[in-house]
């Protein structure tokens, strides 16, 4: 009988064993299964910190030629103002000019040309003042922060995002921008804008999957009275799919959506968590279905709530 007691013993021990091998190797397979997942966001990170500074130094070289251009286009404009005016004297002037100029004026088409050039110049401007706003967005979007906090207007960091992403909007997607008038706020604007630039860019890829309705993205800013004080109020809302319930309640997590939520580009969204949470000392919270959305045809939409302390 002691024979079998002990048996049995060593069969249970044996077991027991077992069992703890295989939670700790279980365990040990989820803890390589994180680091793993952090040397892709450490490579991930590293890259994008390279992309920034191409970037930003793509941008610089771009700056100042286009600013030469479009410093040039302004005189431009004027010296074609002043030959056109002249043109116009000569002929109030001289209504019937010799055969020799009558036939080139006939041949070159004056009356169009002196119609059509000033709008060509016009449009010359405006393209050359929109590379001038594109340049510009990327150099703020690009360049590192300073170590100490900056003071920024964030309806001007959002609409810098927006022209960035204008080819991505293209013109299916309406965005309706409800600003209110906000005071500068003390922050990081690099980073912010990162995180500004990743909520719009899920909100995009979420409309990509929309049928047999209009997309739509609505941003809402505003100040607010919370406790312990006043905040700015960022709210980037879509019509668009909705967030899986499995994934919306651990979507900040670090590990929580980086298989599964496939409509996601830019930076994960535990790593905006943390710009706004720790960082700033904010809020960034999402609602999906958005309340508003549930009873259209569409996927219910989502919607990201960024609350960031006025100080």
């Amino acid at each position: 009988m002691e024979a079998i007691a002990d048996s049995l013993a060593i069969a249970i021990s044996q077991s027991q064993l077992h069992g703890q091998i295989q939670q700790e190797l279980k365990l040990l397979e989820e803890v390589l299964a994180k680091l793993r997942i952090t040397e892709e966001h450490l490579v991930q990170s590293e890259k994008m910190t390279i992309v920034g500074q191409l970037a930003a130094e793509v941008a610089q070289e771009i700056n100042n030629p286009i600013n030469f251009i479009y410093g040039r286009l302004i005189h431009v404009n004027d010296y074609i103002k002043d030959l056109l005016n002249i043109i116009r004297l000569y002929r109030e002037q001289y209504p019937e000019p010799v055969p020799r100029i009558a036939t080139e004026i006939e041949a070159c088409d004056l009356d169009f040309i002196t119609e059509e050039l000033p709008q060509i110049l016009n449009l010359l401007k405006i393209g050359a003042d929109r590379i001038r706003q594109i340049v510009l967005a990327l150099r703020k979007f690009s360049l590192p922060d300073e170590p100490n906090k900056e003071h920024a207007n964030l309806n001007e960091s959002i609409d810098n995002i927006l022209l960035l992403l204008a080819s991505r909007l293209e013109q299916k997607i309406l965005v309706v921008k409800e600003y209110h008038n906000l005071p500068p706020i003390l922050c990081y604007p690099g980073q912010l804008s990162q995180v500004f630039a990743s909520l719009l860019s899920t909100a995009i890829d979420a409309l990509n999957t929309l049928e047999n309705s209009a997309p739509i993205i609505t941003i809402k800013t505003d100040i607010v009275e919370d406790s312990p004080g006043r905040f700015i109020s960022l709210s980037i809302a879509h019509n668009g799919s909705r967030i899986p319930p499995e994934i919306l309640h651990r979507i900040f997590d670090q590990f929580g959506h980086t298989k599964s939520f496939k409509n996601f580009r830019g930076l994960e969204l535990s790593v905006c968590y943390k710009i706004i949470v720790e960082l700033h000392g904010g809020r960034l919270t999402v609602e999906s279905p958005v309340p508003s959305q549930i009873k259209s045809q569409t996927g219910g939409g989502a919607e990201f709530m960024v609350k960031l302390p006025i100080v």
